[in-house]
């Protein structure tokens, strides 16, 4: 069995130590060698075809397909804040993302098209999902 790590996290140290872990092999992914502007993983979305899907605290979207990571950089001009924190992909494989601050953004790898999605102000969605008739599901906190 591999393991793939992409981050390490201060308050999982303590809990990781005490497992043993000694009959995993382990693939270590950071900014020693891969594309990862920072080490800091903010989500990881595993999709059915294998491909890892993963954010950063850099907002910056990554996919990996067991050989290579891809960036996936969104619009330069894009006055995005926070974190690219919760994802989950369509049926059509389009990738819906939560921002940190009330944001909510969507990612098409085939197209490579990235699209805002107006969001209610002072709207915060934290959770995104998707039941199994494929529709999205978000849990938000309205102000």
């Amino acid at each position: 069995m591999t393991i793939l790590i992409c981050c390490w996290c201060l308050l999982l140290q303590g809990y990781c130590m005490a497992q043993d872990f000694s009959t995993y092999q382990w693939e270590i992914h950071d900014t020693t060698n891969a594309p990862f502007a920072t080490n800091r993983m903010v989500e990881v979305y595993f999709q059915d075809n294998g491909t890892t899907w993963l954010t950063t605290t850099h907002q910056e979207l990554y996919a990996y397909d067991g050989t290579t990571w891809t960036h996936h950089p969104k619009p330069k001009d894009w006055a995005f804040r926070g974190w690219l924190h919760q994802m989950v992909m369509t049926q059509k494989g389009k990738l819906w993302l939560t921002g940190i601050v009330g944001q909510l953004v969507s990612y098409d790898p085939k197209t490579k098209q990235w699209d805002q999605v107006p969001f209610p102000e002072g709207g915060q969605p934290w959770v995104i999902r998707q039941n199994k008739k494929g529709v999205m599901l978000i849990a938000t906190s309205i102000a």
